[in-house]
């Protein structure tokens, strides 16, 4: 039994929501800032604003005056009653739909909230430092679930009979909409997840830890909460994590390609035919040629069904053995870029220098997430991208109610 709360959230009145609200931080990192403006990242980033590095306490300090301004403003307002939302994002042509809620702290630490990947221990801190002494948090946590169809009738039918709170399009051209459930409608929501037996971090781990940590501290330990945006994981947009290195380590070109024959069958192909269609198939970019290459031989049986997936064997068949890079989340020789880039940003890295080979991975599955986190492995750094990546401060939530 999966348990989810309303809660009473601090949302931008209509008129200030598309300034204050901004993309997630993964794309909004680089964006102009408009200092004339309220905004939300002003309060999640405050070094976007003095274009320059913070000493923590500093940019925490800064955050709190910023909060504190914006209510007395009036530029933030609070819900009159706990509620459950649904949020809408189009980006492109796929519609991401899923309800906005209070996910358990308690399933958290139980185990029906399932993660994936491990965190950080001085990242975890960090953010965990960041919500106690802010109090609010407004960037939701990704979580998916097997599809339910009585859960997505209801996102169906709680959209037609009422008008959105908001509904605009972002400056990335992503639309956005949001949707305040009834009363009775969001206990409906609660008693659908009743059923559920787990439901899975698909973005966020550090986020779902640290909000876990400080609602626990600043909550009823009971009802303690932390917001997560819940959605079935058939609807989600799931790209591979790409990897870019910066030199072979000594060797030549042609004595790696030898040495990738041991395992793969090797073949040069069009950049149109480049992407890898299936697992434990790859595509290999150096000196403007692109490569594909196909492990010869399956992984054994009775290795764990982490060892199948396409990113570790990567690590465990090429970058380990054949270039010494044992520990991708130190390793400098090796950086990461989205899938949803496509794969000329790859090129666009090596023909400029600033790589010398860049490997593309076929996406992992959402039955992939669900299998590793139900046996309780870990993914390695950086394997999915998971999408929607979504808006903040569209919502706000204490986490002292």
């Amino acid at each position: 039994m999966v348990k989810i709360f309303p809660f009473v959230a601090l949302r931008p009145k209509k008129e200030y929501v598309v300034d204050f609200s901004t993309n997630a931080y993964e794309t909004s990192a680089n964006l102009p800032v408009d200092e004339s403006k309220f905004s939300y990242q002003q309060i999640v980033q405050p070094e976007s604003y003095f274009k320059k590095a913070m000493p923590p306490e500093e940019a925490l300090q800064y955050a709190k005056e910023k909060l504190e301004e914006f209510l007395k403003k009036s530029v933030l307002q609070e819900e009159e009653y706990p509620s459950i939302y649904i949020y809408e994002q189009v980006k492109d042509d796929h519609v991401f739909r899923g309800f906005i809620a209070g996910a358990s702290v308690e399933d958290y630490e139980i185990g029906k909230i399932k993660r994936h990947e491990l965190t950080r221990t001085q990242k975890e801190d960090q953010i965990t430092e960041y919500f106690m002494k802010l109090g609010i948090n407004g960037s939701p946590v990704l979580l998916t679930y097997p599809k339910e169809e009585a859960l997505e009738n209801l996102l169906h039918e709680g959209r037609q009979h009422r008008s959105p709170v908001y509904d605009f399009t972002d400056e990335m051209g992503i639309h956005h909409g949001l949707w305040l459930l009834g009363k009775e409608e969001a206990q409906q929501v609660q008693s659908l997840f009743r059923p559920v037996e787990a439901i899975y971090i698909a973005d966020g781990h550090h986020r779902c830890a640290a909000a876990a940590r400080a609602a626990k501290e600043l909550q009823n330990s009971g009802f303690a909460s932390f917001m997560a945006f819940l959605i079935a994981g058939s609807n989600l947009s799931i790209y591979s994590y790409n990897r870019l290195i910066e030199n072979l380590g000594g060797i030549s070109v042609q004595d790696f390609l030898e040495k990738l024959r041991a395992d793969f069958e090797v073949e040069e192909v069009a950049e149109s035919q480049a992407a890898p269609q299936a697992g434990k198939s790859f595509a290999l970019y150096m000196e403007y040629k692109w490569y594909r290459l196909r492990l010869k031989n399956e992984i054994p049986q009775a290795s764990s069904y982490k060892q199948n997936l396409d990113v570790c064997i990567l690590e465990n068949h090429i970058l380990g053995p054949l270039l010494g890079i044992t520990d991708s989340r130190t390793d400098s020789r090796i950086s990461f870029m989205d899938g949803a880039a496509g794969i000329q940003a790859l090129v666009n890295k090596v023909d400029s220098g600033e790589a010398k080979a860049a490997f593309a991975l076929h996406p992992a599955s959402i039955e992939d997430i669900f299998i590793i986190s139900d046996t309780n492995e870990t993914m390695p750094p950086k394997s999915t991208w998971v999408e929607p990546k979504l808006r903040s401060g569209l919502l706000l939530h204490k986490l002292s109610q």
